[in-house]
């Protein structure tokens, strides 16, 4: 019976999808991320019908990803590897409003904008309430980290959350906080490490979200915003550093910073005949909210400290701009996705506030490097630090893979700006995994979770290609006729070498020279093809990817100066490739290793074995099990 069947015959057959029409919609978010193609899409219902699917599709090592609404811009929930999709959106209760604990539980389908109209006759909010909050799910806010209303007073979604509970990849519930002992969620930490934080901003990596514990506050009596011009960037740095210091964010719910090019743009759509003599280098908005004599008291003292750094007051974009921003609920989507082409890929990013200038150049560089595209720039400002978001608009019926390759650049140009991934999904994927040791730790995590890897392969760079998260590792079916059933690794290659493992599904296996004297690596795959350009493309790109994540980790593990990748094959003519660590002063430098290795060295049973533990967590390793330095055969 097929893993398809076997969730037929779990779950009420009207909420399993096959038909291709039926999956059309669940093949991407709005993100400029390639679309995936799932084999089936399930609506559970509760945590025990996801608890079967998880255990089902773990047997069978196939992938399945969680998505809330699709409101995203990273591609978390685009199925890259196929597999299935569950959509948790008819999980939609709110299970729980105690306004004595201060707490509100709810499932992951629930929408923002259904729980505002539920806490309302409370008198209550919630803390961090996302731009896309009509359709946006709190499940998908937990699992991308949101921002939104309410960073400017408590900064990120993780901040306001007290507990969740998980589905684990092998079926098990758990609950976290203080959940976790007493049924009850009126506390996050002091019993152990933080294992809520494990899951949020995890894209569906490590478990599937099912119950969301969040804190709640008075809903603010009453609300007005205020726009501020700056003529440059360093001052309106220097302004949003001292509003944080001073914490007169106290009675701000939402903040945000617009650079020259978006003032200009977004003003001018208004009102198009409108001919400032300079436009302002750059405008922040701030939504107040609160008790209205404490809101005007602070307005006053903000109004004073724009003058300090020489802002201010700026009616205009507030009337034009801000003030619909923050009271129309629908108002963002006309900026964020279809008014000027028809799509927008965004990057999000974090930064200092003093970094605000080096981000604005970022944007700027944009406009000059890449001018096929519409950009734009502004930054959400938290209680501490910024988060800024790149805007690039394009025609998607045309421009789509020149907006792909161009949303790559933007993001190496804001890591070489000082900026750190946020929402990072698929689209950052490659740059979370340069940051090697932060990582490689990540990876073990997975590993420990997730040791078959079926959660949302490809979210931070965890099962898929780094160079390319759209496209999963493993070879396709139609590229397996070039995989030779009958393999057998050549005897020179068993007796020189030591064979660490073999990469379950691609058929990969990974082998280190039995001489230490340089960390001397094989990628051997089961092909009876002996040349490189014979392999199929798949096949091909699976060898190249896991030779790139290979050489990343030999370079930071041995700390090597240079790393050699070749496949030459003139002695020993099965494919393989080699990935090798050398130092500036090793035994052949600077000639290649071929042919002039000198001394001999041993690698030690435990080194052995603690190399084949972290290979075996590499994103898209994933060894089957070794005994004695053999792998299994599957």
């Amino acid at each position: 019976m097929s893993v398809v069947e076997e969730i037929c015959a779990e779950i009420d057959p009207a909420r399993v999808f096959r038909d291709p029409l039926d999956l059309l919609t669940y093949q991407r978010d709005c993100s400029v991320v390639t679309p995936g193609q799932a084999s089936v899409l399930v609506r559970p219902n509760s945590s025990a019908e996801i608890s079967s699917v998880l255990k089902r599709a773990q047997a069978s090592g196939t992938p399945v990803y969680a998505r809330g609404a699709g409101t995203m811009y990273a591609g978390g929930v685009n199925p890259a590897a196929g597999g299935v999709v569950l959509d948790l959106s008819g999980m939609d209760r709110i299970l729980e409003i105690d306004p004595a604990r201060g707490v509100v539980v709810v499932e992951p389908g629930v929408r923002f904008g259904s729980l505002s109209q539920a806490l309302k006759p409370f008198g209550l909010t919630v803390g961090i309430i996302p731009s896309t909050a009509p359709t946006a799910t709190v499940g998908g806010a937990a699992s991308a980290h949101a921002l939104g209303t309410g960073s400017a007073r408590h900064q990120s979604f993780a901040d306001e959350v007290v507990g969740l509970q998980v589905v684990l990849p092998d079926g098990r519930v758990i609950e976290t906080g203080s959940a976790a002992a007493r049924g009850k969620h009126f506390h996050r930490f002091g019993m152990g490490p933080d294992l809520t934080g494990l899951f949020l901003g995890g894209d569906g990596t490590l478990g599937v979200i099912t119950a969301i514990a969040l804190w709640l506050h008075p809903l603010p009596a009453f609300r007005t915003t205020a726009c501020h011009r700056f003529p440059d960037a360093q001052s309106a740095a220097g302004f949003i550093a001292a509003l944080q210091s001073r914490e007169l964010m106290r009675n701000v719910w939402y903040a945000s910073g617009y650079e020259a090019g978006t003032i200009k743009g977004r003003v001018l759509a208004a009102r198009p005949d409108h001919a400032p003599q300079a436009w302002p280098g750059f405008c922040v908005g701030l939504d107040f909210g609160g008790d209205e004599p404490l809101v005007r008291h602070d307005m006053a003292l903000i109004a004073d400290l724009s003058a300090e750094h020489g802002g201010a007051p700026f009616p205009l974009f507030d009337e034009v701009y801000f003030n619909h921003l923050r009271n129309e609920e629908i108002y963002w989507y006309g900026y964020a996705g279809y008014f000027s082409r028809s799509r927008c890929a965004i990057l999000m990013s974090s930064l200092a506030t003093p970094d605000l200038p080096r981000f604005l150049d970022s944007v700027q560089g944009l406009r000059e490097s890449e001018p096929a595209f519409l950009w734009g720039g502004a930054v959400v400002i938290c209680r501490r630090g910024l988060h800024g978001g790149v805007l690039a608009f394009y025609d998607e019926a045309n421009q789509w893979p020149e907006a792909q390759a161009a949303a790559a650049r933007a993001a190496a140009r804001l890591v070489e700006a000082g900026c750190t991934p946020y929402k990072t999904g698929k689209i950052w994927a490659g740059e979370l995994q340069e940051f090697t040791a932060y990582h490689q730790t990540l990876t073990q995590l997975k590993h420990t979770f997730d040791p078959r890897g079926i959660l949302s392969p490809g979210n931070l760079g965890l099962g898929l290609s780094a160079r390319d998260a759209d496209a999963p590792l493993a070879a396709p079916r139609d590229s397996r006729m070039a995989l030779d059933p009958d393999f057998v690794l050549h005897p020179q290659l068993v007796r020189d070498f030591h064979v660490l493992g073999r990469c379950g599904e691609s058929r990969l296996h990974v082998l280190l020279r039995r001489n230490a004297v340089l960390p001397w690596f094989l990628l051997v795959p089961e092909t009876s093809v002996q040349e490189l350009f014979e392999l199929p493309p798949p096949l091909r790109q699976d060898l190249e990817a896991r030779g790139d994540v290979l050489a990343r980790f030999v370079k930071a593990h041995f700390n090597s100066d240079k790393i050699n990748v070749a496949a030459i094959g003139n002695i020993v003519p099965q494919l393989h490739l080699h990935v090798i660590g050398r130092q500036v002063d090793d035994c052949c430098w600077p000639l290649p290793a071929w042919g002039h290795l000198q001394g001999k060295a041993s690698y030690s049973a435990e080194t052995l074995a603690n190399l084949t533990t972290a290979l075996g967590s590499l994103p898209g390793f994933n060894f089957t099990a070794v005994a004695d330095g053999i792998p299994s055969q599957p």
